[in-house]
């Protein structure tokens, strides 16, 4: 091969032109080894050729599909040794063709090397030296010397753009905030005013990238920009916004949202943007990173970031907040999402009232292993899912179901959130405890042991005394409104003991019952004093005098079990199907109990309806005779649940009727008949049999009458 030199560099220039692969991979193989061993004979890799030659041809050698990996290593090592020779077309050239190699060990030699020649260095220099940089960087955690990019930023802006080349500014503007160097607001303010003065050269691509860089920006460089600025580039995307492929309007998407400017003033932009959301043949082509960003950017633009409840009103619909339908093709595309962009999608689609449904999506995340930004999102879709969501939608309950499932996760993570990430989880707490307060926290403790970690942490990390001050007291509210509505529910049943007769009715009821004999009456009496002295509640001594305790429990047992579970699938769980089932089911249960037992044993009633053969219906009706044997306290038991059944049912119909719950709303006149049925027989046949009493009454008296005055 020769020396390493100008003749191997120019041998190479000639074989690219030429398209001749296998020469320019011999060559190539070649100089590999002539480098190495030239490096290896000498102890360092000093370039005797010309080093424009080499960057020459390295530059082109970086267009092709080279897989030399020990070449590129070697141009490292040369590039090293040769530091101080390089100029700035050189060291451009260099910076330019090693950027996909990603070196980090090589970026602050070459930024060094720049820095030392800036005054020398045009706006095309400059900008390849910057995306090579960023090339060699892009994988590394490691920041590189402030002060030399600020001496390049500073450079940069002695330098006059051409007005027809926007996609340098652009992207020189990138670069930087690739690199890191995003506090600059010099530098922001002098390509940002670049644009504005030949905005109608700027197509999509040169928006996008500048929007893009904006967006990786701190705020304080973004706040240097006046207001007109943002609103003549939101009108030049508004314009170009037709032209736009899917990443590029994602990114312009995403610049403008980072902005920080008032929304009225990208407004032009957004509008141009759903437009374009409702094309089919457009939206066919976004992939799922396009759908995020486009998501976010339209959920900030449209609501409010802060999960605040509005005020509900069941008869009016409330219309989403963007008329492209997202979910359809989230749900297409939904295996290609990671979790976070997942999660960061369905926090969108929930701001924007769009697709509740797709709240359901988040049984596709692996819940143990979700990271705090991943959890501050979920929570804040289930407020805004819950805030604006429907039952017969999906909005509520599976945005209550996720919380509850994600809750453990939460507070395992407690001391890793951010002050951002401790705001979303307190508002979406407060939000959801306001509702659900009572299933939110099972226990007492399981509230305390969510709520007090979180808090914690706010005292750590948040250093605004106002903010901090807000997100724990909107923790503790959610805790308090669950204890509240427990220790009400709570307060409720022992109200419910308390107005129950601790004793038997003053009339001898008891000594009239059936069953127990003369030995059993004297063993209850002789054991009264001790049962007294025991701490038993009063519901318990109040099923004593019972004279069939057993009956009295099943009576309420069957419509206990049904309303738990109702109230479990309505409120908590939200599963309608099973709730369904298993509601008729008890139901059933509960209405042939008391049809076929409790009405015969505790008030000597029973009552069925008879088919005859003509097909008419005939209501049948039984009764003890003897009402002297009746207990009081089961007389009592049994028709003040069989009133308070179907009342109950009534009112929960109402409700749903309310929130145009037509679902729950089947299941409630289901549950109405059935308890009604029973009242409307039991009545008739308490009415029938007090009627056939009196008729006895009327006709004894008679013939006591008739007795007396000798016509018996």
């Amino acid at each position: 091969m020769g020396s390493p030199g100008f003749n191997v560099s120019r041998e190479l220039l000639l074989a690219i032109r030429q398209a001749n692969s296998q020469r320019v991979e011999f060559l190539v193989e070649g100089f590999t080894s002539a480098l190495r061993e030239a490096r290896l004979r000498k102890g360092s890799a000093k370039f005797e050729g010309s080093l424009w030659d080499l960057a020459c041809a390295v530059q082109r050698l970086a267009q092709q599909p080279l897989g030399a990996a020990q070449f590129w290593e070697e141009v490292a090592e040369v590039v090293k040794s040769n530091e101080a020779e390089m100029q700035p077309r050189e060291l451009a050239l260099f910076c330019h063709s090693l950027r996909g190699q990603r070196n980090p060990a090589l970026a602050p030699l070459l930024l060094r090397r720049a820095a030392a020649l800036r005054e020398d260095l045009t706006a095309r220099d400059l900008q390849m030296i910057l995306q090579g940089l960023e090339g060699l960087r892009r994988e590394s955690t490691d920041a590189l010397n402030p002060k030399l990019l600020e001496s390049l930023a500073r450079r940069l802006s002695q330098l006059r753009l051409d007005p027809d080349q926007p996609w340098q500014a652009a992207n020189m503007l990138h670069a930087f905030a690739r690199l890191r160097h995003v506090n600059d607001s010099e530098l922001c303010r002098k390509i940002f005013d670049f644009a504005q003065e030949g905005l109608g050269a700027w197509g999509p691509k040169e928006l996008a990238v500048l929007c893009d860089a904006c967006a990786e920006l701190r705020q304080g460089a973004r706040r240097s920009l006046a207001q007109e600025t943002w609103q003549s580039l939101a009108l030049r995307g508004a314009e170009v916004c037709v032209l736009a492929g899917p990443k590029e309007l994602a990114d312009l998407a995403r610049g403008f949202m980072r902005a920080g400017v008032p929304r009225e003033l990208v407004a032009p932009f957004f509008e141009a943007l759903e437009d374009r959301l409702t094309s089919p043949a457009f939206c066919e082509h976004l992939s799922a990173w396009d759908l995020c960003f486009l998501a976010k950017a339209l959920a900030h633009q449209r609501c409010p970031v802060r999960p605040e409840r509005p005020q509900r009103e069941p008869h009016r619909e409330m219309r989403p907040y963007t008329s492209w339908p997202l979910e359809e093709y989230v749900g297409r595309r939904v295996r290609d999402f990671s979790q976070m962009d997942l999660c960061s999608t369905l926090n969108a689609a929930m701001r924007l009232r769009r697709g509740p449904e797709l709240l359901q999506l988040w049984r596709r995340l692996d819940v143990g292993a979700l990271s705090p930004p991943q959890v501050a999102l979920l929570f804040s879709a289930a407020a805004a899912a819950d805030a604006f969501g429907d039952a017969d939608a999906g909005g509520a309950r599976p945005a209550f179901g996720m919380l509850r499932k994600i809750l453990p996760q939460c507070r395992a993570l407690s001391s890793l959130y951010t002050p951002w990430q401790l705001a979303y989880i307190s508002q979406a707490l407060e939000v959801l405890g306001d509702e659900h307060g009572l299933g939110l926290w099972p226990t007492p403790g399981h509230g305390l042991e969510v709520v007090e970690p979180l808090c914690a942490r706010a005292q750590e990390v948040v250093a605004d005394e106002e903010k901090r001050r807000l997100i724990c007291e909107s923790l503790r509210k959610s805790r308090i409104q669950g204890l509240f509505l427990r220790f009400s529910f709570d307060k409720y049943c022992q109200g419910l003991v308390s107005t129950m007769p601790a004793e038997p009715p003053s009339f001898d009821s008891v000594s009239m019952s059936p069953g127990p004999g003369p030995g059993m009456e004297m063993s209850r009496s002789s054991e009264g004093p001790a049962r007294a002295s025991n701490s038993q509640n009063r519901l318990v001594q109040y099923l004593q005098t019972a004279a069939h305790p057993m009956t009295c429990v099943f009576h309420a047992a069957f419509k206990l079990v049904v309303l738990l579970v109702y109230i479990y699938g309505r409120y908590v769980d939200g599963s309608y199907v099973s709730t369904f089932i298993l509601c008729t089911i008890f139901a059933a249960l509960d209405f042939w109990t008391v049809k076929n037992i409790s009405g015969r044993l505790l008030v000597g009633l029973r009552w069925w309806n008879l088919v005859k053969d003509d097909g008419s219906s005939e209501w049948v009706f039984e009764s003890n005779p003897d009402e002297g044997n009746l207990n009081a306290t089961d007389r009592n038991v049994f028709w003040g649940v069989t009133y308070v059944w179907p009342v109950l049912w009534g009112v929960f119909l109402f409700m749903n009727i309310l929130n145009f719950s037509l679902d729950w709303v089947l299941l409630n006149v289901m549950m109405v008949v059935f308890a009604g049925t029973n009242l409307a027989g039991y009545w008739k046949c308490s009415t029938d049999a007090k009627k056939r009493a009196q008729q006895w009454v009327e006709s004894q008296g008679m013939r006591a009458v008739a007795g007396a005055m000798g016509f018996a």
